[in-house]
């Protein structure tokens, strides 16, 4: 149990036990390595998006998704350091990563096919970057279940043409485009830190609705059953700091948000659907920006996931 335990921090291991998912932690845990294992080389090669958090200048996260041909992702060195080819990137370059990251600095990063529901995490320093490339190395990799994500293809993706920064929005109070986009969401992605051990970006999932809009600066989100590592909900048992991020597929502009998350670990209901647990968190927005995404393309919907709970998993919600 002590080798096991020493690949968690002390928020990761206080909501396991808060939510008696300590043995399945145990048992998940030996599959959180450091270095990619060669079996997930070949699906982090072929990626055309990443989701990648970072920390701005006043160390508030922020979850921006990067595009590029297939390929502009890869491993070196036996899987513990992972590159990015900017060249093959297609890059809004005011996007909040630009000015955040520097060599040093963590990041996580969220390799998502959202095609084959298959998924990466990697999390590390940054240890080069230059105009042609971004190298992490790589301190935790591991692969997280297909659960809950929405299946989506990909198509031809080519650059936007050039006006699409004139587009771009930022404030505070969200706007109605963003409300909306929130609204009808089924996908979504955060990212989360610890002061010591790093970034975390995730995904969540549900149906359209499954983000709850309490106010214009608060929404609630469910805490679906999973693999009981509780990473992201970790990390905000130390540090309340996280940002948001919502892809509008249709319009194909992305919202990015940061703010502060409160945890509801205690609240339980009957669980009759699977991946109810009554968990939640509720996410107040202190910064947005949005902006077109930085690609010409298309995603054509498939199916939602067949894990989606069809109704409220968190009490008193309608």
């Amino acid at each position: 149990m002590n080798e096991s335990s020493g690949k968690f921090h002390e928020g990761e291991r206080a909501v396991q036990r808060a939510t008696g998912e300590e043995e399945v932690a145990f048992q998940n845990a030996p599959m959180i390595g450091g270095a990619v294992m060669p079996a997930a080389r070949k699906f982090l090669q072929a990626q055309r998006m990443l989701v990648v958090a970072s920390r701005d200048g006043e160390g508030r996260p922020w979850a921006s998704i990067l595009f590029g041909a297939a390929g502009f992702v890869s491993d070196e060195g036996g899987g513990q350091l992972v590159t990015v080819d900017r060249t093959m990137a297609f890059e809004n370059a005011r996007d909040v990563l630009w000015s955040n990251v520097s060599v040093g600095a963590p990041v996580g990063i969220l390799a998502i096919d959202l095609l084959t529901r298959r998924r990466l995490r990697i999390n590390g320093p940054v240890e080069v970057l230059t105009d042609e490339q971004i190298a992490v190395g790589v301190e935790q990799a591991f692969p997280n279940c297909p659960k809950y994500i929405q299946r989506r293809e990909l198509g031809a993706v080519g650059p936007r043409e050039a006006g699409g920064a004139e587009t771009a929005r930022e404030g505070v109070v969200p706007d109605e485009a963003l409300l909306a986009a929130v609204r009808g969401a089924d996908t979504a992605f955060v990212a989360s830190g610890h002061p010591t051990r790093g970034l975390d970006a995730s995904h969540r999932g549900g149906l359209p609705g499954f983000i709850e809009v309490l106010s214009a600066g608060v929404f609630r989100i469910p805490d679906y059953s999973g693999n009981g590592l509780f990473n992201t909900l970790g990390n905000l048992f130390v540090d309340a700091r996280c940002g948001l991020t919502i892809l509008d597929f249709q319009v194909g502009r992305v919202y990015q948000m940061t703010g502060e998350a409160a945890l509801h670990l205690e609240a339980t209901v009957e669980e009759d659907e699977a991946g109810c647990t009554g968990r939640y968190w509720d996410f107040t927005v202190r910064g947005w920006r949005s902006a077109e995404l930085p690609i010409r393309g298309a995603w054509e919907f498939l199916d939602h996931s067949p894990y989606n709970p069809s109704g409220s998993c968190v009490p008193g919600q309608s």
